[in-house]
């Protein structure tokens, strides 16, 4: 139930190719988050598989069942919006009832599922209520409660957090976890933020130009960017990069002349390459110890961390301090990472250099 292959899948809107071979298989029960830039084209993804967008090019198959000319009524499917979509002059009950009355389902089999949809979102005491009396956050679950009265094998979510402030979008992410957890049905979210694609996915997809650069595991893609892209896409603050040439005992020699600890592996030596540093793996050490001398440029206090935005011989490097420094803007400071932290791209390619 709830299972989705993408084969050789192509879009075009004209001339203008959106999206380029798409391979993909997503398992029933699986939350799978499309995450990438504005314009990568995960929201045509979505759409193409809600049946709203047309394939130009591939297969897709739903429960293993070729669904390119199934309307989207018919594929099992409930969508929730960026923008709720709901009907302003419903009630919330109204709302939720919309589709399975459309359908004909006994209004006493939908009135339990409301019920049921409405103690799962904590809206018992907004069922009467029309929609501009609710707050962003209420009219989410709405939108999420009407998906859930139709019980679908498969949830689709288009970006459903981006109009709501930070405060609540950490709580919602928390709630649609939960909803995946207690339903089990496959969900395929779309989202351009990396945080939530982090804390709610089991497994990540990273689009970028049309294309799928990288999918796995949140654990998998950060610790092991397949490129530079990914590497600097995920993570927050995002991974620091440094160009120069690998030499055989271990380090890159930068543009500038100075040396940066990396894994040592020969067959790379003399290569141009860019060496990746996440903020996190960057220590604040005394004077006497060996490690990168930075001038320090700006100074941001975030309460749980101290992050230092430095300049390390004209390279930029942020680090993630997890303690408060009393530093001030044009001190300079000694940075200490371990080889083993350091992540190796071909600066011609771009792509993971493993040894």
């Amino acid at each position: 139930m709830g299972s989705v292959r993408l084969r050789s899948v192509a879009k075009s809107f004209g001339v203008v190719r959106i999206l380029f071979d798409i391979n993909l298989d997503i398992a029933p029960g699986e939350f799978v988050v499309l995450v990438g830039p504005s314009g990568c084209g995960k929201s045509t993804l979505l759409r193409l598989i809600a049946g709203l967008e047309d394939l130009t090019e591939g297969d897709l198959l739903i429960d293993n069942v070729r669904a390119n000319d199934i309307p989207p009524g018919k594929r099992d499917i409930a969508m929730v919006f960026q923008s709720y979509a709901l009907f302003p002059h419903y009630t919330v009950r109204e709302n939720m009832a919309f589709g399975p009355k459309l359908r004909g389902e006994p209004l006493a089999k939908i009135a339990k599922k409301i019920e049921n949809a409405a103690r799962m979102l904590n809206l018992q005491n907004e069922l009467d209520r029309r929609p501009a009396h609710l707050s962003g956050g209420q009219r989410q679950r709405v939108a999420m409660g009407r998906a859930i009265v139709r019980e679908p094998s498969l949830f689709l979510f288009d970006e459903p957090l981006s109009n709501l402030d930070a405060k609540l979008r950490v709580s919602m992410r928390a709630e649609i976890k939960a909803l995946h957890q207690k339903l089990g049905n496959t969900i395929i979210y779309v989202t351009h933020d990396q945080v939530e694609a982090m804390t709610m996915a089991d497994r990540i997809v990273v689009m970028n130009g049309g294309r799928i650069e990288q999918q796995g595991s949140p654990a998998a893609l950060y610790d092991e960017p397949a490129n530079v892209f990914v590497a600097g896409f995920l993570g927050s603050p995002a991974m620091n990069f440094i160009e120069g040439v690998y030499d055989a005992e271990g380090g890159v020699t930068t543009m500038s002349g100075l040396r940066v600890p990396a894994p040592s592996r020969l067959a790379f030596s003399g290569q141009k390459v860019v060496v990746g540093l996440r903020p996190e793996h960057l220590e604040v050490v005394g004077p006497e110890r060996d490690g990168l001398s930075a001038r320090v440029d700006v100074v941001e206090p975030t309460g749980q961390d101290t992050l230092l935005h430095t300049d390390f011989g004209g390279a930029p490097l942020t680090v993630s301090v997890r303690r408060r420094l009393m530093v001030s803007p044009g001190e300079t400071i000694k940075l200490a990472s371990l080889p083993s932290d350091a992540h190796l791209f071909s600066r011609e390619s771009g792509k993971r250099l493993d040894a």
